[in-house]
């Protein structure tokens, strides 16, 4: 409300901003989630730290804490998804309770 006390009244169609179709706005939302939030590589320093100890040369130790880092990533990516999974399969099973308990009660 205003200070008058009045209902603004929403702006005309040409004074609007570009109104973006809510295909072409789902669209750019999924593309923001799949791009992947770090580019830069990581690596485990005590993984690097235990090979340069061991004697490995640098570039390999690098190589090798970053395969494993890829790897933490990919496990963490995993469980997430199967959290999510569990969460819809939970979801499912009680609104089909809900249901049943609906239709034969």
């Amino acid at each position: 409300m205003s200070q008058t006390g009045k209902l603004r009244s929403l702006p005309k169609k040409d004074e609007r901003s570009q109104d973006i179709p809510i295909v072409d706005w789902v669209k750019q939302f999924t593309d923001t989630i799949k791009r992947p939030l770090h580019t830069m590589s990581t690596m485990i320093s005590e993984v690097y730290d235990a090979l340069k100890a061991a004697g490995v040369p640098d570039d390999k130790a690098r190589a090798a804490a970053q395969a494993v880092a890829q790897y933490d990533r990919d496990i963490a990516e995993l469980k997430a998804g199967q959290m999510l999974l569990k969460w819809m399969v939970g979801f499912n099973l009680a609104f089909t309770m809900a249901i049943l308990w609906k239709v034969f009660s």
